[in-house]
């Protein structure tokens, strides 16, 4: 055996240690290290970011050299996490996780790992798809660990000496070691910001904001040019036509092409994995494929079906030029139809096409893709059907629509609906730590501001008295609805099946949440981290038998005339959330949509209504 293979079996054999004997003290010194990092920026290290780093060195497994730069997919990464669902909804949930990890990393200024995302096209499958570079991670902190806790065994806080009277303490001898292993850990600057920028942030303007000032700068752009065309005795009509007729056809072929599109403009999705499926797959369309039967009443969409549907819908050449609307294929057909086949009412909303809403109101609209679609159903969620028939009938109208799934009906659903961007990522940690996790091993969806729908089914008899589960966490009964799984969100993400499991029966402690009344204080409190006032139309006095629907009738005036609401659906989900914690005993649903109906009818939007909330 030469020396240099001895060598690299004795390296091999001491760095194998990471992975026995000194397993619990390289966990407890990295431990250390969060808390002296958490104790001296008054950053936490979020337990996510955690998980990760625990599962970045178990797939790793300590490696034979230090430092040595590994490569790991992120469905691998997701196994090691016990994530659940499609493929897609796993790279995605990894994907962020690394996001939130570099970001404490830049935050801290402590580089844990050294990442590099991959994406790069190197390769192509039999069948074309493109093989792309996975993510390198290196490890920076478990080598640094490890030196680190052999320092500490060699020291005498460790071993104790008699002679000095020192007691052994590894606990101690472990401490002691924090400061030089932070001294070793590489570092991260922030970029400085050029000079005069200081004040200035450099987030990327919002879609929303960008689209309003592009569409404010064409308008003036179009007015000028029409002007121009006029003074000239041109006829800026007919040169309008044509220009109108030009941008429908440009949107259809944006709208055609918007995958293929999007797999350079949102590399992110693409990100560490091969290529997302081609529209119609199950993958792409969030569909795990291990569906089951025969199980209790639930919902898992049978893939199947749903491909069978694409087929039939997706039947059209785009080099034969725009078709009619009906002949058009629709995205969310295959699961709108699933998950009426499992019972659970759908309808039709507005779609969305490159970050604005398909609505009348466009660009300025407030819940894009969100909201109901008046000339197909009057009634927004109360039209919901199951009906195959009619919903294929609704979507053959608009194949570029989302829908909504309605809360309620004979499955009794309730929605559990957690928005980030509200604090409900914080909150539904604070429940977990409460409550366990179990309940959260049902269906779910991702939504697409990457917050989740969690939705249960609960016993009879359940009276509702709270629209509000925590901050930031929303529940969603009968009278209101979630946005089905498939739908385009304005980010430009779809909702996806993250976890394909069967609708599980409401836990107990849910069920107490949801009946408990609002000054009675619940069994198990819970402080929540990201509370803060918010303004609510919940808040106020409570209103008893006797004043109800004119009560209630005034807080609609209110949200209506101050045009705090989108429309008459938005309307009624906040007279509903009103209803419950504020009317007692609760009106029925059919009263309160009455009192919603009649404001939208009678009033315009946004315009000041003489009646103020009592």
């Amino acid at each position: 055996m030469s020396a240099q293979s001895s060598y690299r079996n004795t390296k091999a054999e001491e760095y194998a240690r990471w992975r026995r004997r000194d397993h619990a003290n390289i966990e407890a010194m990295q431990n250390l290290v969060v808390a002296r990092i958490s104790e001296e920026s008054g950053i936490e290290m979020p337990s996510n970011v955690r998980c990760l780093v625990s599962a970045l060195q178990g797939a790793h497994g300590g490696g034979e050299v230090a430092f040595e730069p590994f490569e790991r997919s992120y469905l691998t990464l997701g196994a090691q996490l016990q994530f659940k669902g499609n493929d897609d909804a796993i790279k995605q949930r990894v994907r962020r996780w690394v996001d939130e990890l570099l970001k404490w990393q830049l935050d801290t200024g402590f580089e844990w790992f050294s990442i590099v995302k991959g994406g790069d096209i190197i390769g192509t499958h039999p069948d074309g798809t493109p093989i792309r570079k996975l993510t390198v991670f290196i490890d920076n902190i478990k080598p640094h660990a490890d030196d680190a806790v052999q320092r500490a065994r060699a020291s005498e806080l460790w071993k104790g000496n008699a002679q000095k009277r020192i007691k052994p303490h590894p606990g101690k001898a472990l401490t002691a070691q924090v400061e030089s292993l932070l001294k070793a850990l590489p570092k991260i600057k922030a970029e400085p910001k050029p000079a005069g920028e200081e004040g200035k942030t450099t987030t990327k303007q919002g879609a929303g904001e960008y689209a309003q000032k592009r569409e404010d700068a064409i308008v003036k752009a179009l007015e000028d040019a029409a002007d121009g065309i006029e003074e000239r005795d041109g006829d800026a009509d007919l040169w309008l036509e044509k220009i109108e007729k030009v941008v429908r056809k440009m949107r259809d072929s944006r709208r055609k092409t918007a995958p293929a599109r999007r797999s350079w403009i949102m590399p992110s999705d693409d990100e560490d994995e091969e290529a997302a499926p081609a529209n119609g797959s199950s993958a792409y369309m969030g569909i795990t494929q291990d569906a089951q039967e025969g199980a209790a009443l639930g919902i898992i969409f049978d893939t199947q079906s749903a491909a069978k549907t694409l087929d039939e819908t997706a039947d059209f050449d785009p080099s034969e030029g725009p078709k009619e609307a009906d002949d058009e294929p629709c995205h969310v057909l295959p699961f709108a139809l699933e998950m009426a086949a499992a019972g659970i009412r759908v309808f039709p909303l507005y779609g969305v096409a490159d970050g604005i809403c398909d609505c009348p109101d466009g660009s300025e609209c407030r819940s894009a893709g969100k909201h109901p679609i008046p000339s197909l159903t009057p009634q927004g969620v109360k039209n919901a059907t199951t009906d195959r028939d009619k919903i294929t009938k609704w979507f053959s109208k608009v194949p570029h629509a989302n829908y909504g799934w309605a809360m309620g009906g004979e499955l009794r659903l309730v929605g559990v609906d957690v928005d980030p961007r509200s604090g409900g990522d914080t909150s539904l940690c604070d429940l977990q730590e409460a409550h366990g996790d179990e309940w959260l091993k049902g269906f779910c969806v991702l939504t697409g501001s990457l917050g989740n729908h969690f939705p249960f089914r609960l016993p009879e008899g359940v009276e509702f008295r709270r629209a509000k589960l925590a901050p930031g966490i929303d529940l969603k009964f009968e009278g209101g609805y979630l946005v089905g799984p498939g739908s385009m969100h304005v980010s430009g993400r779809r909702y996806a099946v993250e976890q394909n499991e069967y609708i599980s029966e409401a836990p107990a402690w849910l069920v107490e949440e949801l009946m408990r009344a609002p000054d009675e204080p619940p069994k198990v409190p819970v402080d929540f981290q990201a509370y803060r006032d918010r303004k609510s139309v919940g808040t106020g006095p409570a209103i008893v038998e006797g004043e109800r629907n004119v009560r209630l009738f005034k807080v609609g005036c209110a949200l209506w005339g101050k045009g705090e609401v989108a429309g008459r659906s938005e309307l009624f989900q906040k007279l509903m959330e009103a209803n419950v914690e504020r009317v007692s005993p609760p009106l029925d649903s059919d009263e309160v949509y009455k009192i919603a109906e009649s404001l939208s009818r009678s009033y315009a939007l946004g315009v000041p209504i003489k009646e103020e909330v009592a």
